[in-house]
């Protein structure tokens, strides 16, 4: 199984080019709350970090995304019980939030003040955790597709009214809590919890970019993108409940970034 998996990734296009400065860590700084962060998303002033705790109702934490300070919280807009559920945390240009509830499995789309728009189940019954939607960031109207994943690698691709497009097997088990979508390179963003690497992966399911995470630092749920900036944050290790913030405004280059790939098939 392993040496099937090398063999496509090295013979895989990684794209006409690959990318330089991708994945220097620019940045960290603690993230807000006292307990476990999942989904997160970023737009051009906050982060939108999933608090999961039970003490405080699993609320919303809104954090600077410039130093992460925190500038508030809300309650999600969600049936009793339902907050517990959510993983995927994903922002659309115009505002809004989407929510992944994977046990009661629908997708929840709330305004950035915490306010309901309205839901929309998933057909297959299967579970979803990590959740991102498309288009520009920085202009509303601009979402065509959710993309949607689980822990064993399959994904699903959805019209923004819920209605399932296709679905496919990554390339290997991703174990991605969350997803971030590059609205400037189409690229999605996520962090492999089992191996604490970071991918890069196209909307066809082919690696592009990826790079380890900091030694000692584990349980890497959240990820969010704006600005050239990828965020993840971790939930353990040392330090502990912290954002670690990563340069992915790279230029086009001779392709140098497969053999970092590489060197995790290896």
């Amino acid at each position: 199984m392993h040496k099937r998996i090398i063999i496509l990734m090295v013979l895989a296009p990684i794209a006409s080019t690959a990318f330089a400065g991708m994945g220097d860590l620019i940045a960290s700084f603690p993230n807000s709350g006292r307990s476990t962060h999942l989904g997160m998303a970023a737009d051009a002033n906050y982060l939108y970090s999933f608090h999961y705790d039970v003490a405080t109702n699993y609320p919303m934490m809104v954090l600077r995304r410039s130093n992460g300070n925190p500038v508030r919280s809300f309650s999600l807009p969600l049936p009793y019980g339902h907050n517990i559920f959510v993983r995927g945390v994903g922002y659309e240009g115009g505002g809004y939030l989407h929510l992944n509830n994977y046990s009661n499995r629908y997708v929840a789309k709330i305004t950035t003040g915490g306010s309901f728009i309205r839901s929309w189940g998933w057909s297959g019954g299967a579970t979803r955790y990590g959740l991102c939607i498309d288009g520009d960031k920085t202009k509303p109207d601009t979402a065509t597709r959710i993309y949607q994943s689980y822990l064993t690698g399959i994904w699903w691709r959805s019209t923004t009214n819920g209605s399932l497009i296709s679905s496919f097997q990554s390339p290997f088990t991703n174990y991605a809590y969350d997803l971030a979508w590059d609205y400037v390179h189409n690229l999605i963003w996520y962090a492999n919890y089992s191996v604490l690497w970071v991918f890069g992966m196209t909307p066809n399911g082919s690696i592009q970019e990826s790079w380890a995470l900091k030694s000692g630092v584990t349980a890497p749920y959240g990820v969010a993108y704006f600005g050239g900036r990828l965020y993840v944050s971790t939930s353990a290790g040392s330090p502990d409940e912290y954002i670690w913030v990563y340069d992915c405004s790279y230029t086009d280059v001779a392709p140098a970034s497969l053999g970092r790939v590489k060197a995790f098939y290896r």
